[in-house]
C-alpha cells in the first residue's frame, strides 16, 4: 500500500505552492491536459479539484532536464 501523505489530497493552491506555479498556470495546465495527474471530486462547476503528491512528484520528475536541447 502506497504511504497515505502521498494519497493525501491537495487543494490547486497547495498544489501550485509544492510547484512553484501559480493557481491560475495550474488550471491553465489542467485545460491544456500538460499537467499532472488530478482528482475531479463531485460532478459539474462546482467539483472540486486536487492533486496527490504522488502524481505532483512524478509530474516534476517527468520535467528534469540535463541540458536545454532535451525536448519534451
Amino acid at each position: 500500500m502506497q504511504n497515505l501523505d502521498a494519497m493525501k489530497i491537495r487543494s490547486v493552491r497547495e498544489a501550485a505552492e509544492l510547484c512553484g506555479l501559480s493557481v491560475s498556470r495550474m488550471n491553465r495546465f489542467r485545460c491544456e491536459g500538460d499537467g499532472p495527474k488530478y482528482c475531479q471530486l463531485g460532478t459539474g462547476k462546482r467539483a472540486r479539484i486536487g492533486y496527490r503528491l504522488i502524481d505532483l512528484e512524478s509530474w516534476l520528475e517527468s520535467r528534469v532536464r540535463s541540458h536545454t536541447g532535451q525536448g519534451e
